[in-house]
């Protein structure tokens, strides 16, 4: 072989060398370029879904907190239409005695008790009766 061409392929081989070395360290550049990459967008995806948890989280919060407050409501609700059925029964009561004439309370002894008495309508098994049944309260006279 010719020693120019031996030359020029000594040449070419390290020019070949110095190719793949850029190459190589290229690559391991992009490597490294890649990994910050990949650390960074982990990184961020993990604080976003730290973010999403804790808001789910205070959104369940407020959930429990509404539900316990419509439930504590319902049941007042439901306390309330009890106390006003009793209302209204008890005030169609009222208008059938007075409209039967009966204006005064009968207790279960037989005492009677005029509107303004405090024991008017306390009894439980007492009823609606006229001016002049029964004996009169001593308090009110009946």
């Amino acid at each position: 072989m010719h020693p120019n061409h031996d030359r020029k392929w000594m040449t070419t081989k390290k020019l070949l060398l110095a190719i793949m070395v850029c190459l190589f360290l290229t690559s391991c550049i992009q490597n490294e370029t890649w990994k910050q990459r990949w650390e960074a967008d982990t990184a961020a995806l993990s604080k976003d879904l730290k973010d999403a948890n804790d808001k789910i989280t205070e959104m369940s919060l407020n959930l429990r907190l509404a539900n316990s407050a419509l439930t504590s409501s319902m049941h007042e609700i439901k306390a309330m239409q009890s106390e006003n059925v009793k209302l209204e029964k008890e005030l169609k009561n009222i208008k059938c005695a007075i409209k039967d004439g009966r204006s005064h309370w009968k207790s279960q002894k037989g005492v009677r008790h005029n509107r303004d008495c405090p024991s008017f309508g306390t009894t439980a098994s007492g009823a609606y009766c006229k001016p002049n049944d029964g004996l009169a309260c001593e308090h009110c006279g009946g």
